[in-house]
């Protein structure tokens, strides 16, 4: 982050200092578990493919066989351990930078806890976008650009194991990240990582291109893989927006900030307005059942007092016919 140069800054800017810091240590840590994992899966797997491929009698069979028994020697599938770990770690990504979002006002307010959570839920992110746009002095985006579609990725992972439903829902995300997954072509750093394959979002067979979309192949299914280097790409998008906010937010809260110059101010008074009455409407229904139940069981006992008093009447009455025919 480059810092603002203002030797006046706001008391909030040592607390923004200590949230960029953790930030950056968590998105390192991604970063250092991708090239960790990935280069040692292709380690071990290679070896395993070396053992097999000097069991294996070359005659009578091809490296089909050989990654075949590797891979059952092996005990599971490298490709789809890559696939898992690039969306797995993109996921993290995206749920650090909502963390780093949600934590950034704190360090602003005093007391940022009415505006970002409600009870054990946090903001909306149209409410997170719309406070980063409209309460800062110099206003920033967390939503537009990469962060849709990364997002948009996050959550077919997450909830759709990433597998769309139809194959226009995943040609219009592939759509919208090929943009950002850069070229082709790895780049000197990227090389010297140790990445090998080019960056993909939907398999390295799925054959997708903006001009024509997915190649038809009913043998390949349309599913979510990231490559390696496809999600460290991801990742760095990610870590320059929380970068981008940090940065804005340095130079402090809009000012004025009221229900004028800020539509979050004017959204979130609306929608504490609305939350208190709907407060008061649950506590006058609960008010209300509360005086029914209490006029039932009055009534009940009433009835109880009228039943107990007519039976002693009527038996006073039996004993007195009882007196007259003795």
């Amino acid at each position: 982050m480059t810092e603002q140069d203002d030797p006046n800054a706001g008391p909030w800017f040592s607390s923004l200092r200590l949230i960029a810091h953790d930030a950056r240590r968590d998105f390192a840590s991604i970063q250092q578990y991708l090239q960790v994992v990935g280069p040692e899966i292709d380690k071990r797997f290679d070896a395993v493919i070396e053992d097999v491929e000097a069991r294996l009698d070359p005659e009578f069979h091809d490296m089909g066989d050989v990654y075949w028994e590797a891979e059952k020697a092996f005990g599971a599938n490298p490709l789809e351990i890559h696939a898992h770990t690039g969306l797995m770690l993109v996921s993290r990504g995206v749920a650090l930078s909502e963390i780093v979002f949600a934590s950034i006002p704190m360090a602003l307010f005093v007391d940022a806890e009415p505006l970002v959570y409600r009870g054990n839920h946090s903001w909306s992110r149209k409410m997170a976008n719309l406070f980063y746009q409209t309460c800062l002095a110099r206003p920033v985006s967390i939503a537009d650009g990469a962060m849709a579609p990364i997002t948009q990725l996050r959550d077919l992972y997450a909830h759709g194991y990433g597998r769309p439903h139809r194959k226009e829902e995943a040609e219009k995300l592939a759509a919208a990240l090929h943009p950002h997954l850069g070229p082709a072509e790895l780049t000197p750093e990227e090389d010297a990582l140790g990445f090998t394959e080019a960056p993909y979002a939907f398999g390295r067979y799925s054959d997708y291109s903006p001009a024509s979309g997915f190649k038809q192949d009913v043998f390949v299914p349309v599913v979510a893989e990231l490559s390696p280097v496809a999600a460290r790409r991801l990742l760095l998008l990610i870590e320059e927006r929380v970068e981008a906010a940090l940065l804005a937010a340095s130079w402090g809260l809009k000012n004025p900030l009221d229900e004028a110059t800020s539509k979050f101010v004017r959204f979130w008074v609306q929608e504490e307005a609305e939350r208190k009455a709907q407060k008061e409407a649950r506590e006058h229904r609960a008010a209300e059942k509360a005086r029914r139940q209490e006029a039932r069981r009055e009534e009940r006992a009433e009835r109880r007092r009228l039943d107990r008093r007519n039976g002693l009447a009527r038996q006073a009455e039996i004993r007195r016919e009882a007196a007259r025919d003795g």
